[in-house]
């Protein structure tokens, strides 16, 4: 739901090869960037890729909080 197409994140992270990775990170610096964003970080069980992905989203959201919903 985000314009995500101009977002990059190869500086911060080049080795995110997993492409649902890239897009929860670009969302996040999407999120970071823009004041009146807020953003609802979606978990299955925090398993697999989403294990480490939170510490990474979290890191690339500069602190701004969110909502994690672990399902």
């Amino acid at each position: 739901m985000l314009p995500l197409g101009e977002v990059d994140i190869s500086s911060d992270f080049p080795n995110m090869y997993w492409k649902h990775g890239q897009r929860i990170l670009k969302a996040a610096r999407l999120v970071r960037e823009h004041p009146n964003l807020s953003a609802i970080y979606l978990s299955s069980f925090g398993c697999g890729p989403d294990s480490f992905l939170t510490s990474f989203f979290r890191r690339m959201s500069g602190g701004k909080p969110f909502l994690q919903l672990e399902l």
